[in-house]
């Protein structure tokens, strides 16, 4: 491959983890919005028997936003070996590193969905029980 072509291409990749690093931290700040916005809500001055839902939905949340925050903190520390490729011009490497991440860390990235859904679903069961 030719250098250009190889810098070209670990640039490429550079800009899609960016990219796939912002889509996560749009997770976490809804997350975290929702944990806030339910907090400040009249839905916790209510005594209708819903606090301890409320309580474990938003604990959801908060551990959803935690795990997401992990998987965008090795996205995080894998641009900057995908950087390093640039020096060597690996774009093998550079290919792997983004797909290594992903195998090494989806079930918590799987997970933080699932947890996000579950907490999600109970406040929003509780918000229409009120």
């Amino acid at each position: 491959m030719p250098e250009d072509l190889s810098k070209d291409y670990i640039k490429t990749l550079l800009s899609i983890v960016e990219e796939d690093k912002k889509a996560i931290l749009l997770y976490v700040a809804f997350d975290l919005a929702v944990v806030s916005l339910t907090l400040s809500e009249k839905l916790l001055q209510d005594k209708g028997g819903r606090e301890p839902f409320l309580a474990f939905g938003l604990g959801l949340l908060l551990l959803a936003a935690g795990l997401f925050f992990s998987y965008f903190r090795k996205m995080h520390l894998a641009t900057f070996e995908i950087a390093n490729c640039l020096l060597t011009l690996d774009t093998a490497r550079a290919r792997e590193i983004p797909k290594d991440v992903w195998t090494e860390h989806k079930t918590g990235y799987i997970a933080a969905y699932v947890v996000q859904l579950l907490g999600l679903a109970l406040l929003i069961a509780c918000y229409v029980a009120a």
